[in-house]
Parts: structure tokens; sequence; C-alpha cells
């Protein structure tokens, strides 16, 4: 009878190694590592994706709209492992993108100022919705998204595509469907850097004028007119700004060229 229950003793602690073996075969992988682990909350199926536009303080905020389109990443090269857990193709239509454009000149987008850079950076929100019931397994599902952004003069854009990675859960106890807790958003497709969103930067000219006056009789406070030209892009509309003791004037918009008389005291610089 000893014999018997030291047996149904081992037996158990057997049974118990086996049973967590295999708890261990179903957890996550981003649970162990944290190159997989999702930074990209996800609230009410919905995931935050950023699309920011940095430029001079002063510079006038161009008026330019910037596309976006999201699809499932479904090339070879698209879906490479992570972490050695397997990629799938994302389910079309589960993963949809809103807005599907951004202008940066409008009205409500936060605008920071970049402290010590002397720099604004404009911020728009991209918001991709999951719809978890189009999902049939649990896994990692990998969707593109690209921007397209407008063909305006100056514009520099890091990214012009990114690769979010869905990470499609069981329900907890027990239930049938499906959740998603979140997403990784990276640069390139398994490999590249995680990224809140794409990263964008318009280039400002600056033309500084200087008016020096010479002599024992000089008057240092008189104005002189100085004219300039600015010709940019056939088709494109070009707005200056003029800094003079410190404060920022706005010019009016002008079409391909705009000729300008600039009153200065001393010096000050011209920003277009």
């Amino acid at each position: 009878m000893k014999t018997g229950k030291r047996r149904l003793t081992a037996f158990a602690v057997v049974a118990a190694t086996m049973l967590l073996a295999l708890v261990g075969v179903v957890a996550p992988a981003w649970a162990e590592d944290s190159a997989a682990q999702p930074h990209l909350p996800v609230k009410d199926n919905k995931v935050t994706i950023t699309s920011t536009l940095t430029m001079n303080e002063n510079a006038v905020v161009p008026n330019a709209t910037f596309n976006y389109s999201i699809a499932p990443a479904d090339e070879e090269s698209e879906l490479t492992s992570t972490s050695g857990m397997p990629v799938y193709a994302g389910v079309t239509d589960a993963v949809t993108l809103s807005p599907t454009s951004v202008n940066f000149s409008n009205k409500g987008l936060t605008s920071t100022e970049n402290t010590g850079e002397k720099t604004k950076t404009i911020t728009a929100k991209l918001s991709a919705e999951i719809k978890t019931s189009l999902f049939k397994a649990p896994g990692i599902y990998r969707y593109k998204i690209t921007q397209t952004p407008s063909g305006l003069d100056g514009l520099n854009v890091t990214y012009k595509e990114l690769f979010l990675d869905v990470y499609v859960e069981n329900e907890e106890n027990g239930g049938s469907g499906y959740v998603v807790k979140g997403c990784i958003l990276r640069t390139e497709a398994g490999s590249g850097e995680k990224t809140a969103g794409f990263l964008n930067k318009y280039v400002t000219h600056k033309l500084t004028i200087t008016k020096v006056v010479k002599g024992n009789q000089g008057d240092k406070n008189k104005d002189f007119n100085f004219t300039f030209t600015i010709k940019g892009a056939d088709g494109e509309s070009y707005e200056y700004a003029t800094v003079k003791n410190g404060a920022t004037t706005m010019s009016q918009t002008g079409t391909v060229k705009i000729l300008s008389q600039i009153d200065l005291a001393v010096s000050g610089p011209v920003l277009f």
C-alpha cells in the first residue's frame, strides 16, 4: 500500500509538470520578450497612431494634405517572424483607419514648441479600429500603413510606410471570442524599430538682412527699404514672416512670386 501511494504521488507530480509545460506553450511571446512587447495600448478596440510635422518655430504652417491607407501585409518579405512567433497577413477589413487624410494647417491640431531647438511640432492623430469578430484564430496579424504626402516643396518624409502588428488573443475565462490588448508599430516589417507614428519635416529658409550705418553723423534709427523676390515651384503659393525687434509679422499669401518692401530699423531675418 505504501508503494502504491508513492507511485500515485509520483504520477501526480509528473501530471502537474506536463500541465505546466502545456501552459508554457500557449503563453504569449510578448510576455517574455521585450522586443515583442506591444507598446501601443488598445482601448475600446482602437489604437492611436500619430503623424507629426516639425518646422521652424516662426514658419508658416503649410497647406499640405497627407493621405493614409491600411492594408494586409501580404508579401513574403513583409511577413518575417517576430521573436520566433509566426506572423500572418492581416485579415481584410479587420482593421480600418480614420481619418484617411490630414492637413496640418487645420485648426484643432496640437502644436508643441520644442524647447531649445527653435522648432515647433504639429501632431495629428489617426485611429486604427480593430474588429475582433473578423479574426478566426489567435495570432500576430500584420498590416502595412502607407503615407502619401503632398508634393509641396520643402517636405521631408522620414517613413513612407509603417507596419502594424495586431496581437490577437483568446478571450479569458473560456470565452469563444478574441481580444486585442496591444499592438506594435514598426519602421520595418518584423525587425524595424518601434515607433508611435510617422515623422515629417517642413524645411523653411532664412534670409537675414543687415543694415550697417557708418560715420559720426549716420542715423542708426532711419528705416531703409529692402526689396526681395521669392521664386519657387510653379503653381504653389508662398507666405513669409518678418521678424523685427523680436516681433513676427506674417505676410499676405502670394502666388509663385512675391515682391515686397521690407522696412527694418537695423536688421532682421525673413523666413519663407
